[in-house]
């Protein structure tokens, strides 16, 4: 039986922009710890790629998603009713987190110079969309791993909207400091629990993330998505026969589980307290 659930934020990626801007650190090439995430079985085997932990939820939003350099400014804008992501965790603590996320009722909107454009369309996205977080202080914050895909009817055909593979960072860590933020959450149990959860918590993990993205809509000239009112705010690139548009992706995870067992980000800070004063910090019990 729960008894308590504590949630405890931690923006790990805000400490990036201090500690690299440090010319000393530069130049010394001394890698900053920044924070890990961690997994681990307590009545289990330990986490290796021969014996991996399942890091799942159900509990996802998709905050905002679309292709301009404004919302309503590019061709679509899109909604979902929730998110959901399953990832294998093959080390008990690490500087990055894989998971693979899933879109749930999801709609689009089709916004035009002018009138306004059709609203609810039905859209479905391609599984297997990968995004690997990095909390290790470098200038690559998010990798979409694999991307995604989805088409939407339009007035005489369809348009594909893509997701590409690509590397999410910056080197102005002040504006973009908060593109990825990290967080534990934790769950008291029962004494009769403790074979499963030693210390009487459970550790779970949210994520949530403000990506600039780049997206791609295939085009034929004179096709149905090759339509100048809808591209001036993209770029037609010959090679890929694609606009490439510049986008907005912003979303959250909660309550990341893994099955008897806990899974958590544990920030520099958070490490430093848990030196001083014993792993009670970790659940913020010290008396």
């Amino acid at each position: 039986m729960r008894t308590l659930k504590i949630t405890v934020a931690l923006a790990a990626i805000a400490c990036v922009a201090v500690a690299l801007a440090s010319p000393a650190l530069a130049k010394e090439k001394t890698k900053a710890f920044f924070g890990e995430f961690h997994a681990n079985v307590p009545s289990g085997a330990p986490v290796t790629p021969s014996t991996p932990a399942i890091a799942k939820t159900k509990e996802g939003s998709l905050d905002a998603m679309y292709l301009g350099g404004k919302e309503g400014a590019g061709p679509f804008t899109f909604e979902c009713g929730s998110l959901s992501s399953e990832g294998k965790v093959e080390s008990e603590s690490s500087e990055t987190f894989r998971t693979e996320i899933k879109f749930k009722k999801c709609t689009a909107q089709r916004n035009l110079v002018g009138p306004a454009g059709e609203k609810g369309i039905p859209v479905k996205f391609t599984k297997g969309f990968e995004m690997e977080f990095h909390a290790n202080g470098s200038a690559e914050l998010t990798h979409i791993v694999k991307g995604t895909e989805t088409e939407i009817k339009v007035k005489g055909g369809a348009c594909n909207v893509i997701i590409p593979e690509q590397r999410i960072g910056s080197e102005n860590f002040e504006k973009e400091s908060e593109a990825s933020e990290f967080g534990k959450e934790f769950e008291k149990w029962a004494p009769q629990k403790l074979k499963t959860f030693p210390n009487g918590f459970q550790y779970e993990m949210f994520i949530e993330w403000h990506n600039k993205l780049t997206y791609w809509i295939p085009v034929e000239k004179n096709g149905a998505c090759f339509d100048q009112k809808e591209s001036t705010d993209g770029k037609f690139n010959p090679e890929l026969n694609v606009i490439e548009y510049n986008g907005y992706f912003e979303g959250e995870l909660e309550e990341i589980k893994v099955k008897k067992g806990n899974v958590w980000f544990e920030s520099a800070r958070e490490r430093k307290e848990i030196e001083e004063k014993g792993e009670c910090a970790a659940t913020h019990s010290c008396v």
